[in-house]
């Protein structure tokens, strides 16, 4: 629901939440036994007031405590609003989840806003940042001795407390909008930006017994009103276009006068408004209101074509009205050719309209050269026979057909009639020889390592089979050009991607009988390719440690292509390659960097795509001044599954002060989009949307309890997630280092005795290296690909056991 957000707000309303509390106590209110662990104060606090509480809840031990009989109040849009939990011990596992979108689980995004474990002093603090609440949301805490596996799971050895939060005044919307026969009936929740559009479908009024549209409204005495766009201009403060203004309840009004006297013909647009203050302008949103959109139906129904077939019904297409009058039906084509009567029958949705069919003879796109013209007149659904165009010659086929239907007369067949259809289809040419039989695969664009779609160039596979076997050598026609025997072959089409329509037709015949021909239409690829739209941002990190920084780099507009960012010295010219990245991405940490190695320029590039490029200048800065007396360290983050998509993410942390006291905070970004979770514990249980692979982002904070100065770490790693546990069984394949200057050294780990092939290929398909050999049941090591006079570049590697195939991508640098 949408609300007004009320600042300062100290009162909580009491609400009755009866049915949104049975849903949560049947379907989700876990269990909870030897209550040792349980919640001591539950407090609310916005700490930008001057009064930061607002609610505090003592309480003692209880296997379950529902509060939410009066509302904990929180003031949601303040970005220092916090919910502390006090709990009676240290080293507890405390969880706490948010209702935000109320549809009655925990499950969403978002929603569950911490579950770790509290290592410090006992109890922990979770902000509602981000998550845009407007009020009534269920607010569950869970604290237990054992890990909290889900808000709706047993509890072992805890508690659980549930809450409702409030802060906000309710702002009125629209129902449901109806006929009074019901014959239209939209039934709709309170919309985002107070503004929804239900043009389509349109309200067939003029078909309805009372021509009354009635609507309902979430309360009652509000301000609402009802404006129709008579004039189609967009404009609804036209005068005589407002139909209903006031003060009151829901309403209904009839519009039978206006049909009959032709004030209403249909299409015109009816928009509804309520809103918590008088409605001066029908064409704004209101603050604290909705607006709903909608179309009145026409009274006239316009006809399409509803079956075209053959006589024999070897071809048969049914079909409802199109959208925009248009459907394009030409593949596959209508085998006339082989037809037992050469005969087409056209079926319409009504009886004496106008209806034509025309045929594209000399196939230029257009229908109005002499000839062409087969049918055109007012009557039912027709037949047509062809069989006297196919013996002379006229009809070869390939020819488009084009049906058209119109409740007016056609005069125009290259034009789409506004109450009626076209529908455009293609005769098939004679039939394939039956000596000889074709197919195409493996259809694949390729770039010429720029980013520059227009110079993308394409492949395919053709297979060629003699059926008779008198077979020599098979050709094949333009565009294609090309001959070979029998079997598969690789066609490298000449000039880029764009030159192309969106398929090509070429007839494919044996060397030494030319008249048996097999045709072939192949679809162009799409360009692979996409122009360079890359843009970074940064910022340079001060001093910590040992001399050293970080640099935050944000990437954009990589279109999901993978990327890296190199440094280069100044000092040397020495190059490191820094961070390998895939899509756009934020945050991410460069470094540690050392200050000592002076200044150097950093550039992010797309890989494989040498156009693709930005460098910028990287001063490095000062030297750090020895106050912290502090060092932080995190070890690489690693995900251990705790069950389904449920992980715990971690990292090893070292960290002090030179004898001094300290105390020590982590950041964590899942890498799913999840907020950013701020703990005392360096990791914590998360569950993730589905298996695939993440990137994790920790900071590690020591902060000098006797200077207040702070030094801070931080790193990326992937992670990869498996819901489903894994795959035994399958053999790794892995290639190191990559990307290489040099040598590649591949890895393969097998459970059995099998014979192992690697090859590797460049972007052309070109192979430029093979190794056959034995695994068994080991790490197989000693295969070394030297790649040191190849070009730099993309590669792809394949290995091959048995049946599995597994592709890895390889960058030379």
């Amino acid at each position: 629901m949408k609300k007004r957000q009320i600042l300062f707000l100290f009162i909580c309303i009491t609400i009755l939440f009866s049915s949104q509390k049975g849903l949560f106590a049947q379907n989700c209110t876990p269990s909870s036994t030897q209550q040792e662990a349980w919640i001591s104060l539950v407090q609310s606090r916005d700490f930008l007031q001057s009064l930061s509480l607002l609610y505090e809840n003592p309480s003692g031990a209880s296997a379950y405590s529902d509060f939410t009989g009066n509302c904990m109040p929180v003031n949601y849009d303040s970005t220092s609003q916090q919910i502390n939990i006090t709990v009676n011990r240290e080293e507890l596992f405390i969880g706490v989840w948010v209702d935000v979108n109320n549809d009655g689980d925990f499950d969403d995004p978002g929603e569950e806003r911490i579950n770790i474990q509290d290592t410090g002093s006992p109890g922990i603090g979770t902000n509602l940042n981000g998550l845009n609440l407007t009020g009534g949301h269920l607010l569950r805490i869970i604290v237990s001795d054992q890990p909290i596996t889900g808000p709706c799971d047993p509890v072992i050895n805890g508690e659980i407390e549930d809450y409702i939060l409030c802060g906000g005044e309710e702002c009125p919307w629209i129902s449901r909008v109806r006929l009074f026969d019901n014959s239209y009936v939209n039934e709709s929740e309170a919309s985002d930006g107070n503004y929804a559009d239900y043009k389509d479908p349109c309200i067939p009024v003029f078909e309805s017994t009372f021509n009354q549209i009635n609507v309902h409204l979430s309360q009652d005495n509000v301000y609402r009103a009802l404006y129709i766009d008579i004039n189609g201009n967009g404009d609804f403060s036209d005068p005589g276009e407002q139909f209903v203004n006031g003060q009151g309840d829901g309403f209904g009004l009839g519009l039978s006068g206006q049909i009959n006297d032709g004030t209403i013909q249909g299409g015109e647009m009816v928009r509804v408004i309520v809103s918590s203050e008088p409605i001066t302008d029908p064409n704004a949103i209101p603050a604290c209101g909705e607006v709903e959109d909608y179309t009145l139906c026409g009274g006239k129904e316009c006809p399409w074509i509803s079956k075209v077939r053959l006589f024999d019904n070897s071809y048969v297409n049914e079909s409802e009205a199109s959208d925009g009058n248009y459907s394009d039906y030409k593949d596959p084509c209508i085998p006339i050719l082989e037809s037992t009567f050469n005969q087409i029958n056209v079926h319409l949705s009504q009886d004496d309209v106008y209806r034509a069919l025309y045929i594209d003879l000399n196939g230029d796109g257009d229908f109005s050269d002499p000839g062409e013209q087969f049918v055109n007149g007012q009557g039912n659904g027709f037949g047509l026979g062809l069989s006297a165009q196919i013996n002379s010659g006229i009809i070869e086929g390939g020819e488009m057909v084009r049906v058209i239907v119109s409740s007016d007369p056609i005069t125009d067949p290259n034009a789409i009639p506004e109450c009626g259809e076209v529908e455009d289809y293609t005769l098939c040419g004679k039939p394939n020889c039956e000596n000889i039989e074709v197919s195409i695969s493996n259809i694949q664009c390729y770039n010429q390592g720029t980013s520059n779609p227009n110079d993308d160039y394409w492949t395919f596979e053709i297979t060629v089979t003699d059926l008779s076997g008198d077979g020599t050598f098979w050709r094949a026609g333009d565009p294609v050009g090309e001959a070979g025997s029998y079997g598969t072959k690789t066609i490298w089409m000449d000039g880029a991607i764009v030159d192309y329509d969106d398929t090509i037709t070429f007839d494919v015949y044996d060397d030494a009988d030319p008249d048996c021909v097999y045709t072939v239409t192949v679809d162009t690829p799409e360009p692979c390719s996409a122009p360079c739209e890359l843009d970074i941002s940064y910022e340079i990190g001060k001093c910590e440690g040992n001399d050293e920084y970080f640099v935050t780099l944000n990437v954009t507009g990589t279109n999901g292509q993978p990327w890296m960012a190199k440094q280069k010295l100044e000092s040397d010219g020495s190059e490191t390659v820094l961070f390998n990245g895939t899509g756009d991405m934020s945050n991410v940490q460069l470094g540690p960097l050392d200050i000592n190695d002076g200044d150097w320029t950093l550039w992010v590039q797309i890989v494989g795509y040498y156009d693709c490029l930005i460098d910028v200048y990287i001063n490095a800065p000062e030297a750090c001044e020895d106050e912290c007396n502090c060092s932080a360290t995190l070890q690489p983050i690693q995900a251990s599954q705790a069950r389904g998509c449920v992980y715990l993410v971690a990292a090893a942390s070292v960290g002090g002060c030179d004898g001094d006291q300290f105390s020590e905070s982590y950041t964590i970004d899942y890498g799913d989009g999840s907020p950013i979770e701020t703990t005392n514990s360096n990791g914590g249980f998360h569950e993730y949307p589905g298996s695939g692979a993440y990137t994790v982002t920790m900071t590690y904070t020591v902060t000098n309890l006797e200077t207040g100065c702070e030094t801070t770490t931080s790193r990326t790693d992937p992670v990869t997630i498996n819901c489903e546990g894994g795959e035994p069984g399958k053999p790794r394949f892995n290639a190191y280092p990559n990307p290489s200057k040099d040598v590649v050294n591949f890895e393969v780990t097998t459970t059995s005795k099998e014979a192992v092939t690697i090859q590797v290929y460049n972007i052309y398909g070109r192979e430029v290296y093979t190794y056959n050999g034995t695994a068994n049941n080991q790490r197989l090591i000693d295969s070394v690909w030297d790649a040191r006079k190849l070009q730099s570049g993309i590669y792809i590697a394949i290995l091959t056991i048995g049946d599995t195939k597994i592709h890895k991508k390889i960058i030379i640098e």
